[in-house]
C-alpha cells in the first residue's frame, strides 16, 4: 500500500499514515485532565480520590460510562469491554490509550500523596491490637502442652488477620485521609497481608528449618527489635530458597509445552462430530468462569451455570478432535474464537501453552508457600493438573 504526501505527516526520519495519526482531541483531553489534577494537587497538597474519579468519568470517558471501582486488573477489563460497546472503533483505540496514559500519570503522584497518617495505625486499632497481644500472652503462659501453645500461636495470627480486615474497611470509608488504600485495592501494589505486616503486626515468623520461632506483634512501620528482625529475615531465606528450588520445574515444562504445541493450528472445520469426551469436575466458580464458551453435553459452559459446580461434566476437547489440519472450532472453543477473532490456521497451540505457563508458575509459587516446613510440600505438577480432570 502506498500513501501520497497528502495522506501523511512527517516526523524526523518517520512517515506516519494519516489513518494512524493521533487526533488533536486526544492530547487536548489528556491535557485537560492533567491540568485539573495538578490544579487540585497544588491547592490541597494531596490527591482527592473522589475528584479523580469524577474527572476520569467526565473527561477521559466523556461522561458516557460509569467505571467499576476499584480499577484493578479485573475491573479494567470490564471497563474496556464497556468502552468497546459504547465508542466507535477509532475513538475506542484512543480512549483505550488515554486510560493507560492516565494510570501512568497518576502513578507519578502516588508516593507524594501518602500522608504520614497513612502509615500510622489509628488509635482505636492500636488498642484492639494490644488487647489481642495481652490475651495471647495469657494463653501462652497458661499453656501446659505443646498443642495448647500451638493453638495460641494460630489464634493470635488469625486475630491479626481479622483486625487487618477491619483496618482495610476503615481506610476505605476514610479514603481521602488514607489514600494508601488505593494502592492495595487497585492491585497495583500490595495485598491485605502486606497491609497487615506494614501497619498491624508481622505475625508468625519461621526459621531456616521452617519451624515457628517467633510471633512478632509489631508492624513494619513501627520497626522491629533486633531479635525480631533477625527472626523475620530467616523467613525470607526460606521463601527465597523455595522459589529458586521449585520454579525450575515449570520453567522446563513450559519450554517442552511450547515446542510440542507450536504446530497445533485452528482447523477450517467447524465440527468434527467426534464422540470422544473429556470428563472434568467443576471444583469452584473460578474454574467455571475459566471454561466460558466450552461445549459440553450439558450445553455451553458459562459463569452463570453455577448448578454445574461440584459436578463432573463431559466436554468437547482437542484431545478427541478428529480433524487432520488442526483443531475444529467446536472441540476448541467457539466463543473464544469469536472473541479473539481467530481465523483458520491460527496458532492456538502456542496460545494454550502460554496460558498454561502462567497457571503452572502460579501453582508452583503457591505450593512453595504452603506449610511451614521446607519438606512439607513438594510440587508435583502432574498430580496437580490431573486433580482437575477425570
Amino acid at each position: 500500500m502506498t500513501y501520497s504526501n497528502a495522506d501523511t505527516t512527517t516526523l524526523p526520519g518517520v512517515i506516519i499514515p494519516e489513518a494512524f495519526k493521533q487526533p488533536d482531541w486526544v492530547e487536548e483531553t489528556f491535557a485537560k485532565f492533567q491540568k485539573e489534577v495538578k490544579r487540585n494537587y497544588d491547592t490541597s497538597g494531596n490527591i482527592n480520590t473522589s475528584l479523580i474519579r469524577k474527572l476520569f468519568k467526565e473527561i477521559i470517558l466523556d461522561n458516557k460510562i460509569s467505571p467499576p471501582y476499584p480499577l484493578n486488573k479485573k475491573n479494567v477489563s470490564i471497563l474496556l469491554d464497556k468502552m468497546y460497546n459504547v465508542f466507535t472503533d477509532e475513538e475506542f483505540q484512543w480512549r483505550y490509550m488515554l486510560v493507560y496514559k492516565v494510570g501512568f500519570f497518576l502513578s507519578t503522584y502516588t508516593a507524594s500523596s501518602f500522608t504520614p497518617e497513612s502509615l500510622v495505625l489509628p488509635k482505636e486499632f492500636r488498642i484492639k491490637r494490644q488487647k489481642i497481644i495481652d490475651e495471647y500472652q495469657t494463653k501462652v503462659d497458661e499453656a501446659n502442652t505443646e498443642n495448647q501453645k500451638e493453638a495460641a500461636i494460630l489464634w493470635v495470627d488469625n486475630q491479626f488477620k481479622k483486625l487487618t480486615k477491619e483496618v482495610l474497611e476503615y481506610f476505605r470509608e476514610h479514603k481521602d485521609d488514607y489514600p494508601i488504600i488505593d494502592s492495595f485495592d487497585s492491585g497495583a501494589k500490595g495485598s491485605p497481608d502486606d497491609l497487615r505486616k506494614l501497619l498491624v503486626a508481622i505475625g508468625l515468623s519461621i526459621n531456616a528449618k521452617g519451624e515457628i520461632n517467633d510471633v512478632i506483634p509489631r508492624s513494619g512501620a513501627e520497626g522491629l527489635t533486633p531479635t525480631q528482625f533477625f527472626n523475620y529475615t530467616s523467613q525470607a531465606i526460606v521463601s527465597q530458597y523455595k522459589k529458586s528450588r521449585e520454579t525450575a520445574a515449570p520453567g522446563y515444562l513450559i519450554r517442552q509445552l511450547n515446542t510440542i504445541m507450536a504446530g497445533v493450528k485452528l482447523s477450517k472445520t467447524i465440527d468434527c462430530k467426534t464422540s470422544g469426551r473429556l470428563g472434568v469436575k467443576i471444583l469452584n466458580k473460578d474454574m467455571l468462569v475459566s471454561m466460558k464458551g466450552k461445549v459440553s453435553d450439558q450445553g455451553i459452559i458459562g459463569p452463570d451455570r453455577t448448578e454445574l459446580i461440584g459436578k463432573t461434566i463431559k466436554l468437547r476437547s482437542p484431545l478427541y478432535c478428529k480433524t487432520r489440519d488442526g483443531i475444529c472450532h467446536t472441540c476448541y472453543n467457539p466463543d473464544f474464537i469469536e472473541r479473539m477473532n481467530l481465523t483458520e490456521n491460527a496458532g492456538i497451540g502456542l496460545l494454550s501453552s502460554t496460558a498454561q505457563a502462567n497457571m503452572l508458575t502460579a501453582m508452583t509459587l503457591k505450593a512453595a508457600h504452603t506449610g511451614l516446613s521446607l519438606d512439607k510440600t513438594e510440587v508435583d505438577l502432574t498430580t496437580d493438573i490431573f486433580e482437575f480432570s477425570e
